[in-house]
């Protein structure tokens, strides 16, 4: 999971609202979807949380304390198995494979790396393969795999040695 930052603004993008909390030692109280609380000087807090749930913050402000109740949910990133060769001979190649473990429903792949001739042009695709050749000592691959229901992404590197190829007598 990630980290999530709750920020508390109007709806015109002003700091709170109608809270004065001028004066105040830590005047924001977060409640968290375990019940535990948290005091902040500022308007935000920043955490990870582990499970969609309902979440609080009081504002105090002198004797008047504003309340706001929200839910959050979270939702996973895919996760997958990379399987390739992970050291090819000079001219050879391989093919790149993730297999997402924790989901199902369409992914969609954006591979870097993958183009020897303009290797800062990703490829999208919806299929979990792709061939790739690589060059020099060694090549780092990646792919960001983000499943179309969730919106959520991952990303794995998968790097390839490139050895000699041998030398025949």
């Amino acid at each position: 999971n990630s980290d999530v930052t709750l920020k508390i603004v109007t709806k015109d993008g002003g700091l709170t609202p109608t809270a004065n909390t001028s004066g105040q030692n830590n005047p924001y109280t977060w409640t968290l979807n375990d019940n535990s609380t948290v005091k902040t000087a500022n308007n935000q807090y920043t955490f990870r949380p582990d499970a969609s749930g309902n979440y609080a913050v009081d504002i105090e402000s002198g004797v008047c304390v504003d309340h706001y109740d929200f839910h959050l949910d979270v939702k996973n990133a895919p996760q997958a198995y990379p399987s390739y060769d992970k050291a090819v001979c000079d001219g050879g190649s391989t093919v790149l494979n993730v297999a997402v473990i924790n989901e199902s429903g369409d992914m969609t792949y954006v591979w870097s790396n993958v183009n020897p001739k303009n290797p800062t042009k990703d490829s999208i695709t919806t299929t979990p393969s792709m061939k790739v050749y690589p060059s020099g000592e060694k090549t780092v691959y990646s792919v960001r795999i983000t499943s179309e229901a969730t919106k959520c992404s991952s990303v794995y590197d998968m790097p390839v040695e490139v050895r000699p190829a041998p030398v025949i007598v």
